[in-house]
């Protein structure tokens, strides 16, 4: 399980080693001017959470809330294995003022904020929620980056985008992968809901996949609305000469595969999403619950425990093993197979598991890079989940 601020695996702890998160006692939720106009902590929302549940009474809400809570609704991270410059930047809490965004590598997005609304919770009430805690934050970007957010947000079918001080180049060819990805895996379209930059503790993590984020609770009906996102650290992204040479790095030492830029890591992340979908067509699953419902609990339940654990993912390595015996008569091992592809690709957490959903998403950042030129076992296994994107 991972920190939902910095994506460091907690390792069954509740405190993140890190960056020293408490990952039960999320953030403070606030409300907007069309809600009310307060903020609120956590003791509340935990209050409220607890109220929902015993009002429902239902064995499978019960489990469904248990898990999201307890499994820190988790998410996969992508880090790099060498230690950044610290004069380079700052680092600050997540929840910094605005006037502190001069700092090197710091943002003024606030990614991780919860809201209370007053209104029913519907699939609408959260993607308005979620729009609106999107616009909220663009007051100090620049039109030129509102632009490139609109362009993706309204091509790609992805509700909130925050790029704010990032780079016009750099937020272009981030819309570069985002297209490739989109273009090339049109059912993936609808599931995602937000992009951000966001301040993180973690200094070597780059981005992280946050597939069911608490992100709205209902007073009306005691009802929990989840948003799915992709985070990018911004010490790196708007950092690029600390960014660049720490990829170079990373790809020249074998940690990331061959020809890595500081624009391909996205692409690791969305293969975490095009893998989460996978293993949700695998349970007859629908992706996107952004809210607590009977409806379609008991497979999404399912494929939310398996990608916490990676069974699916595992299932998918193997089978493109299995595929790749089977046409070279190889010796390797399944691990040697995995490690083929980057060091990254045979990470383990600190448990010493492998996260076997890392060797999926660098299977897929390989191809993405290299194309035809990929190791064999990155190909095979991109295939592998292709078969699955279409089940």
């Amino acid at each position: 399980m991972f920190c939902s601020r910095c994506g460091h695996p907690l390792n069954g702890n509740i405190v993140c080693p890190t960056c020293g998160y408490n990952n039960i006692n999320h953030e403070q939720l606030q409300n907007t001017n069309h809600y009310v106009l307060k903020q609120t902590y956590d003791k509340t929302f935990k209050s409220q959470i607890i109220i929902g549940i015993s009002i429902s009474c239902s064995i499978i809400i019960i489990t469904f809330v248990y898990l999201m809570l307890t499994s820190n609704t988790n998410g996969v991270y992508f880090s790099n294995e060498n230690n950044v410059n610290e004069d380079d930047w700052e680092q600050v809490d997540v929840n910094q003022e605005k006037n502190e965004t001069n700092k090197v590598g710091v943002t003024s997005i606030v990614y991780d904020t919860r809201y209370q609304i007053n209104v029913p919770t519907t699939k609408d009430s959260v993607l308005d929620m979620v729009r609106d805690d999107s616009v909220k934050q663009k007051e100090q970007c620049s039109s030129k980056i509102i632009e490139i957010e609109n362009r993706i947000i309204n091509n790609y079918q992805i509700e909130a985008v925050n790029l704010c001080e990032i780079d016009v180049n750099m937020a272009l060819e981030l819309e570069n992968v985002i297209k490739y990805i989109y273009n090339k895996y049109p059912t993936a379209r609808g599931y995602l809901t937000h992009i951000s930059l966001g301040n993180m503790s973690s200094v070597n993590t780059i981005a992280f996949f946050q597939w069911l984020a608490p992100f709205t609770y209902s007073t009306q009906d005691n009802l929990l609305g989840y948003k799915s996102r992709i985070i990018l650290n911004s010490s790196f992204y708007l950092n690029k000469v600390k960014f660049n040479a720490s990829v170079e790095q990373s790809s020249a030492s074998g940690h990331f595969p061959k020809n890595a830029t500081i624009y391909s890591p996205l692409a690791h992340e969305f293969a975490h999403y095009l893998s989460f979908i996978a293993t949700n067509n695998y349970y007859n699953a629908d992706p996107q619950i952004v809210y607590d419902t009977n409806d379609n609990y008991s497979p999404y339940v399912l494929a939310i425990q398996d990608f916490n654990v990676g069974t699916h993912s595992k299932k998918m390595a193997m089978e493109a093993y299995e595929n790749y015996k089977t046409k070279t008569n190889t010796t390797m091992t399944f691990d040697e197979f995995r490690a083929s592809i980057s060091k990254y690709a045979v990470t383990k957490d600190e448990r010493g598991e492998y996260i076997y959903d890392e060797t999926i998403a660098e299977a897929f950042h390989d191809v993405y890079l290299n194309g035809n030129n990929a190791a064999d076992a990155s190909k095979e296994i991109v295939s592998v989940l292709e078969k699955y994107l279409e089940m």
